[in-house]
């Protein structure tokens, strides 16, 4: 049984498909992760990882899927708008707190994005570039000051261009 990501796990540079759900991993997510610039998939929900998404995330130019969904992580980096493939992301169910990074809004090849059940409050990222985009779920949120937009301060964001938004989740917010 794996307790937690080993730090020599960026020393696998071939890796494309990295499934390490509900395996009890405990502990950060390693630094050496970001150097797997040829990973497609990365699915390490279900766990008890926890503290922030490292910077090195943005050596993942190759991802296209990251569930980080369930556990108990608190911050996301700023990077995660540095991911030009990435199609699907999961961050529901954490203890993600503060703003939702506004260069989420970059991810423009972005098709799914579940950050529900977190912390999150402030104004929401700019999603009007991200034309490719059809699930987005941000629900049972933390609500800090005006209540317009579920889940964080401010009016809702401009969605009228998403022509592909088939799904949109705002509901139940504290």
């Amino acid at each position: 049984v794996l307790a937690a990501i080993p730090e020599n796990i960026g020393d696998l540079t071939a890796l494309r498909e990295l499934f390490l759900y509900s395996s009890g991993l405990t502990g950060e997510i390693p630094q050496s992760l970001g150097d797997l610039a040829a990973l497609v998939t990365l699915a390490l929900n279900n766990n008890a990882l926890e503290g922030a998404l490292p910077d090195s995330f943005d050596g993942l130019v190759s991802l296209q899927v990251l569930d980080l969904a369930r556990n108990r992580l608190e911050k996301l980096t700023k990077n995660i708008g540095k991911l030009p493939a990435l199609e699907e992301l999961y961050l529901n169910s954490n203890q993600f707190q503060g703003q939702l990074p506004k260069e989420i809004g970059g991810l423009t090849n972005l098709r799914r994005l579940y950050a529900e059940n977190n912390l999150f409050s402030g104004d929401a990222p700019d999603f009007s570039r991200m034309l490719e985009l059809e699930e987005l779920g941000l629900a049972y949120n933390k609500v800090a000051g005006d209540d317009k937009f579920p889940g964080f301060e401010g009016d809702l964001p401009n969605l009228g261009g998403l022509r592909k938004l088939a799904v949109l989740r705002l509901h139940e917010s504290e």
